[in-house]
């Protein structure tokens, strides 16, 4: 927590951060619902997406084993009888950031209808492909696009496509 003032130092507020004013003094009734109003927006994060596999432990190992994206977490208590659980692993590269959450479509029912489309970056995208090939992955050449970047285009076990870009390509 902080306090800022104005330039002339006469109307100070307090923060709790860049994007949520607590208290302000001196300002009108409107500017302070403005600001309460915006402080409680309904949505402030996106933290992931579910969906649903007839074979979880396939599509948790492509996506870690293959892809290299981390296990974070494990959401379900069942255990195969090897001690893992694959139904609700969530897979990404921080908890605090966008994940992809993967549940059991047998004990849960199917999350998701259709398939996604999956984007991820990477540094060297002929690199990946030759590391992604190597894994014994079915996948095509990266491609030069329209826009003039190389895109890797391949699927997953349950048929959602992942397509890979280079870092720097929006």
């Amino acid at each position: 927590m902080g306090l800022i003032q104005t330039h002339d130092d006469k109307r100070p507020f307090i923060f709790i951060d860049d994007f949520n004013v607590y208290a302000l003094n001196r300002y009108s009734n409107e500017l302070r619902r403005k600001i309460y109003c915006w402080r409680l927006r309904m949505i402030t994060i996106f933290c992931g997406m579910n969906i649903s596999s007839k074979n979880p432990e396939a599509m948790v190992r492509f996506y870690t084993d293959v892809l290299g994206i981390p296990a974070l977490a494990n959401k379900s208590p069942d255990t195969t009888a090897s001690g893992e659980s694959y139904d609700g692993t969530e897979i990404g590269f921080d908890p605090m950031q966008t994940r992809i959450f993967i549940w059991d479509e047998n004990k849960w029912g199917k999350s998701n209808s259709g398939t996604v489309t999956f984007v991820f970056k990477c540094e060297d995208i002929d690199m990946t492909y030759k590391n992604i090939k190597e894994k014994g992955v079915d996948v095509a050449p990266p491609v030069l696009t329209q826009y003039g970047g190389k895109e890797l285009a391949l699927k997953d076990p349950d048929g959602n496509k992942v397509l890979i870009l280079p870092v720097g390509i929006v």
